[in-house]
């Protein structure tokens, strides 16, 4: 349950997360973690959980390795800082509710990605170049 993930909802844990020695991150592993500002998941991990880091009000970037092949129901929803999404893998692992409600409605991916879109969000380009360039002009209108 939601109440027995270790970091659930616990708004100490500051800055950028780095992930080790485990295959899974569990359901609602970081929920509520607030402060995470960015994560990077090592190759060792296949599967993110449900809410895994819904409601990670810090949360601006998040790059997921092509070892990932099942990301669960609003794993990423309500973290509506997020803007930067890259995805390293060919096929997409998830549902569409995975980032839903989150700052961008864009994903950047691998040449070798085989769908038109990637957990609900428009593929944009397999270039980080154009991406950052993108979301600093975006900021620059807004």
């Amino acid at each position: 349950t939601s109440g027995t993930a270790p970091w659930y909802e616990k708004g100490n844990i500051i800055g950028m997360i780095t992930i080790t020695g485990i295959t899974r991150i569990g359901n609602y592993a970081f929920n509520g973690c607030t402060k995470i500002t960015s994560i990077t998941i090592p190759s060792s991990i296949n599967s993110i959980g449900i809410y895994s880091f819904n409601n990670c009000d810090g949360l601006t970037s998040i790059t997921i390795p092509s070892t990932v092949t099942s990301i669960g129901s609003d794993a990423f929803s309500n973290s509506e800082k997020l803007v930067t999404v890259i995805y390293q893998g060919i096929t997409n692992p998830c549902a569409n509710n995975a980032f839903s409600s989150i700052g961008t409605t864009y994903a950047e991916v691998t040449s070798d990605y085989e769908s038109s879109s990637f957990c609900g969000l428009t593929i944009i380009s397999t270039s980080l170049t154009f991406v950052l360039n993108f979301l600093i002009l975006s900021s620059i209108v807004s």
